[in-house]
């Protein structure tokens, strides 16, 4: 009986021994188990936190709708992709089998706000029971529709100017209403009309955004506003090159029920995002949708009623580094030459009143906001003229320039200084970056095709000198000259053959149609047409700039708008509240 008694009590012993050491076994795998699915979290984590980086280093420069194509090689509504996925697998250790890794994928495209939703699934080990962990969250893609460029008039010269035969320099005043008209047509709508609900809010709930059908998106992005008729619209999302969607600019001016969202779209160039703040001495931050083309001590319009108010620009910039938080800062009235009205001719016929604070404090949102743009300014003398105004007297031959030139300005830059003025602090280095490697010219042979361009030594090498004859140049683009330039004329683009010609196609710009930046000296003889702007340093020992032929300058917003957006940053950032786990 005492042998069955330790026996059984032996067995007992053995059956809690077995017990325990299958209970701790179990504790040590659920431990295991945790940290494992820990481990698969931080790297679905590391997968949201790294997707912009490597999207940009992978070398995206889309639109939202070819975020899938490029990140997964597929495409969200099943259309052919034109590129393979570019961000495979993340391996988070040295080892690819047993250590940690992440997939990420775009698993949705909201048009209303311009996001992608970002699925990001974390993983260690490789076997069924390995550990996973998926992470989701909404990022914004934006590349403003920005101009990038502000220069101070038609022709902008550090050195001194003579101008002969018959020159055209145009460039804008109070005139210009800030608006380009036509720049693309909205063929449909979703709705049609605006409804009845629409007319009476701008929420979701409300039917905002619409979205328009149109023949281009080129001229458009997140942040933009235009016009279809008499009523503005912001731009909420570019869904893809043909589709956009809007909401009313200002909540206090919603278009009335049946109102047609079809028709000609208009783009305004710098529109008032919303009301304007004093900052004290009569100083006021206007927020605006591109600053870019503003430069310190430039002069603004605004307009009130039926009147232009002037305004002085101090400084720009955007709130916490986002590019759709851009703002001004003025003065009330406007300085120098932009303080008069002027006729074709360039002649003074009049002064524009300064801004009262009522004007800045009443200015609603998608009001334009325009810049006075002379026809010619040069830090030096201008015919003769050392410095002010140039009467339009003082130009030799059939010449007018309108409006008035201005000498002796020193808000213009010379030298390196001028560069980064233009292009908002971009530096040639930077811009010579940013160029294709196909751009990068020894000589023009081709039209520009809306795009950026360098023709001559990279940037700190000696530079050379470049002559442009008759049928050289035509097309569009920015094209900088590291050197002297001799200009011959321009040609007119043929769209058939894609060359450039002494006649060119009905539908193309003649002439060229963009920015031409000369880094060295700059001289014309011969019939050459310029949409957009020219401006030029004067090179080491500032010669003169020279315009002799027939030289017609004529600055264009829209012409510079073409090729300038591609200066635009591609911008990324993380939708707060939007991430998840599942």
């Amino acid at each position: 009986m005492a042998i069955l008694i330790a026996l059984f009590t032996l067995l007992i012993i053995a059956v809690l021994l077995t017990t325990t050491s299958i209970a701790g076994w179990r504790s040590r795998m659920d431990v295991t188990r945790d940290t494992q699915t820990y481990q698969a979290f931080l790297a679905a984590d590391s997968g949201l936190s790294s997707f912009v980086a490597r999207l940009k280093e992978s070398g995206f420069s889309g639109r939202i709708d070819d975020v899938a194509c490029w990140v997964q090689g597929e495409s969200l509504d099943g259309s052919s992709c034109t590129t393979s996925a570019q961000l495979g697998t993340l391996y988070l250790s040295s080892s690819t089998s047993a250590g940690p890794q992440v997939d990420v994928l775009v698993k949705a495209r909201n048009d209303a706000d311009s996001t992608v939703t970002v699925q990001s699934t974390g993983r260690l080990g490789t076997s069924a029971r390995a550990a996973t962990s998926t992470l989701t969250q909404n990022i914004k893609i934006k590349k403003p529709a920005f101009m990038n460029f502000s220069p101070q008039a038609a022709l902008t010269s550090c050195s001194s100017v003579s101008g002969g035969g018959s020159a055209r320099l145009g460039g804008q005043a109070t005139t210009f209403d800030g608006v380009i008209y036509n720049v693309t047509t909205a063929t449909a709508a979703s709705p049609a009309t605006v409804s009845a609900a629409m007319a009476s809010g701008t929420g979701s709930a409300s039917g905002w955004p619409a979205t328009l059908s149109v023949l281009s998106s080129e001229y458009l992005a997140s942040g933009s506003y235009i016009r279809l008729g008499t009523q503005g619209y912001t731009v909420t999302a570019v869904v893809s090159g043909t589709r956009v969607a809007v909401t009313p600019s200002d909540p206090l001016r919603l278009p009335r029920e049946g109102t047609s969202l079809t028709g000609a779209v208009d783009v305004v160039l710098m529109a008032v995002r919303s009301s304007a703040t004093s900052l004290g001495a009569s100083r006021f931050r206007i927020p605006v949708s591109d600053p870019t083309s503003v430069y310190p001590n430039d002069t603004l319009y605004v307009d009130s009623g039926s009147v232009s108010y002037g305004l002085t620009a101090v400084s720009k910039g955007y709130l916490n580094g986002d590019t759709d938080q851009g703002y001004v800062d003025v003065t009330l009235g406007a300085a120098g030459a932009g303080a008069f009205t002027y006729n074709s001719s360039g002649n003074v016929t009049g002064s524009v009143p300064p801004a009262t604070s009522t004007v800045v404090m009443g200015l609603l949102a998608g009001t334009p906001v325009r810049r006075y743009v002379p026809g010619a300014t040069s830090s030096s003398s201008m015919q003769g003229v050392t410095s002010g105004l140039v009467p339009a007297s003082a130009w030799s031959g059939s010449s007018v320039v309108s409006p008035a030139a201005t000498a002796g300005n020193t808000n213009v830059s010379c030298g390196e200084s001028l560069f980064a003025q233009v292009f908002n602090g971009i530096t040639k280095q930077g811009y010579y970056d940013l160029t294709p490697a196909a751009n990068r010219l020894s000589g023009i042979n081709r039209p520009l095709n809306r795009d950026l361009f360098w023709m001559g030594p990279p940037p700190g090498s000696a530079p050379g000198s470049y002559t442009l004859n008759g049928n050289d140049l035509c097309g569009y683009g920015i094209l900088v000259i590291n050197g002297n330039l001799s200009m011959k004329g321009t040609g007119n683009l043929n769209t058939a053959s894609n060359t450039c010609m002494s006649k060119g196609s009905p539908d193309a710009a003649q002439g060229f149609t963009g920015v031409i930046y000369v880094t060295g000296t700059f001289s014309n003889q011969g019939n050459s047409v310029i949409n957009g702007a020219v401006v030029v340093e004067g090179g080491l020992f500032q010669a003169q700039t020279s315009l002799g032929g027939s030289m017609q300058i004529q600055y264009s917003p829209l012409a510079v708008l073409t090729s300038a957006r591609a200066l635009s940053p591609l911008s990324f950032s993380y939708g707060d509240g939007t991430w998840s786990q599942q």
